[in-house]
């Protein structure tokens, strides 16, 4: 119902000092996830999609984080595809927008 929608857009979340490549990250539900480490980090891939589900990454931290295509590192479902099938970079202050679609997260919109 609309509760439980109001919930899933406001959920944030941030990834504290990360400084290990995320293999099948766990969202814990939100729709935003803040990158803050100092480290350059690898993202695989991203558990829990759902049909339509939209996620906006940012990265508020001082090192880089590479968005991977559709890496083996992480389980079928939770791969994501980068528009133009490369590797995504977000370098501070940079973000990216991934909406699940046919069984993988797709690359949306940077900024």
């Amino acid at each position: 119902g609309v509760r439980a929608a109001k919930t899933r857009l406001e959920g944030r979340a941030t990834a504290d000092a990360t400084t290990v490549n995320e293999n099948n990250l766990d969202l814990e539900g939100s729709m935003v996830w803040y990158y803050n480490t100092s480290s350059s980090v690898n993202l695989t891939g991203i558990r829990n999609g759902v049909e339509g589900r939209i996620i906006f990454i940012h990265n508020i931290g001082s090192g880089t984080i590479s968005i991977l295509n559709n890496s083996a590192s992480s389980d079928a479902a939770n791969r994501i595809l980068n528009d133009g099938g490369g590797t995504t970079s977000l370098a501070t202050s940079k973000s990216a927008i991934y909406m699940y679609l046919n069984t993988r997260w797709r690359e949306v919109s940077l900024a």
